[in-house]
């Protein structure tokens, strides 16, 4: 069988949510499928990089237009030009986002959609962004999909409350953790790190772009009530990721605070930078409003450090009893919780042993094998049909 896999979140660069969803599913699909042919569409006007070198994998091939995104998705979206399976004999295509395209009707598409968050709430999403979601039409191509992976069941219940999509066409399919964030780390390298960098010895922990929907002021103000507890008077705050829509408010924030000298804005944060990080911090703090999955509360418990989350989108439903659940917006709850975790110890060791049981649920082997078996279903109708025009 033929498997077109649509690659060109790689093209953005990006480490983190999408991006990292689909490499870490292509390289495990990759370890698990000897039999299927891969055909990875990367299109890009100039030289593109696959997230794996392929000349290891005599399975994979390259697919590349050469045409400019922007006009390749206008293309796709009024002329339905050109089908992105022309140079292939396909046999079903993949996207692991819902990226518009054109193809043979013949041949099945499977889409994944990680989340609904642009529906749910369009005011976290800047004018540039929901123009990018207009042109995709993702509910056209929930549609038109022959089924849907959905990452979460949250995100599943979106698809059929907000695009009336069949239940029965939604399978859901939990990601997996990096294994990196698995690999244990020497003492003596952290103790490095945190001399180079000039950390402070004790840190609550943000990770996430610095956007609305992240909730960012939410989590300095929670910043302050903690600070003016006695125990906690030695402790910083470090807010790692990229700048995103609006950020502006996040500085404002900390322009205005009276503790601004012990919160430390680290920017983008490399694999390496993020789990040192991740296992020198006292606590990790999601205080998000919308997650359709949420990878750095796990990566978090992988590396030992307990979680305290809000208890929107699929965070419940992926942390469950690992973590300290709030309301995003109760900052008195999000402050209880750190500040509960940074002084009882049977909690935080409770808080700790959930979350490495938890994370035991996300192995990437699982989430490629279960993603392989939808695959198969095509591959025996596409042998029916054969047999009957034969």
């Amino acid at each position: 069988m033929k498997i077109l896999f649509d690659g060109r979140v790689f093209t953005k660069g990006e480490i983190s949510g999408i991006p990292e969803y689909a490499r870490l599913l292509f390289t495990h699909l990759l370890k698990i499928d000897l039999m299927n042919e891969y055909i990875l569409f990367l299109n890009s006007f100039h030289k593109a990089i696959p997230p794996v070198d392929i000349r290891h994998y005599a399975n994979v091939s390259l697919s590349n237009f050469h045409i400019p995104n922007r006009v390749l998705d206008f293309s796709f979206r009024f002329f339905h030009q050109p089908k992105i399976d022309f140079f292939s004999n396909t046999d079903i295509i993949f996207s692991p986002h819902f990226n518009i395209l054109a193809k043979n009707k013949k041949v099945p598409r499977v889409i994944t959609f990680h989340d609904l968050s642009f529906e749910r709430f369009p005011d976290f999403y800047s004018s540039h962004e929901k123009l990018w979601h207009w042109r995709q039409n993702p509910k056209k191509q929930a549609e038109d999909a022959e089924e849907i992976i959905a990452i979460s069941n949250s995100t599943k219940v979106d698809l059929v409350e907000l695009y009336k999509i069949p239940p029965q066409k939604i399978s859901v399919i939990y990601s997996g953790i990096n294994p990196y964030y698995l690999i244990p780390v020497l003492p003596s390298q952290l103790y490095a790190f945190r001399e180079e960098r000039k950390l402070p010895k004790y840190f609550i922990l943000s990770l996430s772009t610095l956007e609305p929907r992240k909730n960012i002021p939410g989590l300095i103000r929670a910043f302050h009530i903690i600070k003016e507890k006695r125990e906690c008077k030695d402790f910083s705050l470090v807010i790692a990721g990229k700048e995103g829509w609006l950020c502006d408010e996040i500085y404002k924030e900390i322009k205005n605070s009276q503790w601004r000298d012990d919160i430390i804005l680290w920017g983008p944060a490399s694999y390496e930078e993020a789990k040192n990080l991740y296992h020198l911090a006292s606590v990790f703090v999601c205080t998000s409003f919308f997650e359709g999955f949420g990878f750095p509360p796990l990566e978090a418990q992988a590396c030992g450090t307990p979680v305290v989350s809000s208890n929107r989108g699929s965070l419940p439903e992926v942390l469950g009893q690992s973590a300290l659940l709030y309301e995003p917006n109760n900052e008195e709850g999000i402050a209880f919780g750190i500040y509960s975790l940074l002084t009882n110890k049977e909690l935080r060791e409770n808080i700790v042993a959930r979350g490495f049981e938890n994370i035991s649920r996300f192995e990437w082997e699982k989430t490629a094998n279960e993603t392989l078996k939808i695959f198969e279903k095509y591959k025996k109708k596409t042998s029916k049909v054969d047999a009957i025009e034969m």
